[in-house]
């Protein structure tokens, strides 16, 4: 593959730019990753609602969502990918291998985030992963 966009996949529902400034041997980068139209998302149950406190409340009140697996990773694992930081938690904290690198954008408070004029997140400066790469 030639281009570093074409050694990932982008398993969002969107297409991520990034944009950073090179250091040393490092050169500047502004390159998107296409949105590939296959979206990597976890799949959920709903938790039994917690009936004393609706009744307190008088509104529905449910447990959050309980996450149980990934759905649509590649099965071609050859290329990295980029999915949602939901994404990479749930795989990172339920060891759910997948034999390439696991990225997601990084759209933290200190990640210099590039805004468009309605303030939507038009390009990341990094990504973020749970690999220990040293």
């Amino acid at each position: 593959m030639d281009t570093l966009a074409q050694k990932f996949i982008n398993l969002t529902p969107h297409d991520v730019r990034l944009v950073c400034k090179g250091e040393g041997d490092v050169k500047d980068m502004d390159i998107t990753f296409p949105a590939s139209g296959t979206v990597a998302r976890c799949t959920s149950e709903p938790q039994v609602i917690h009936i004393a406190l609706s009744e307190m409340a008088q509104v529905p009140i449910f447990l959050p969502q309980k996450f149980i697996d990934v759905v649509g990773l590649p099965e071609d694992t050859s290329r990295q990918i980029i999915v949602s930081q939901m994404v990479a938690e749930f795989m990172h904290h339920n060891n759910h291998t997948y034999p390439g690198l696991v990225v997601f954008p990084d759209t933290g408070p200190t990640a210099g985030v590039k805004r468009d004029e309605r303030g939507q997140i038009a390009a990341v400066t990094r990504f973020c992963s749970y690999a220990v790469l040293w």
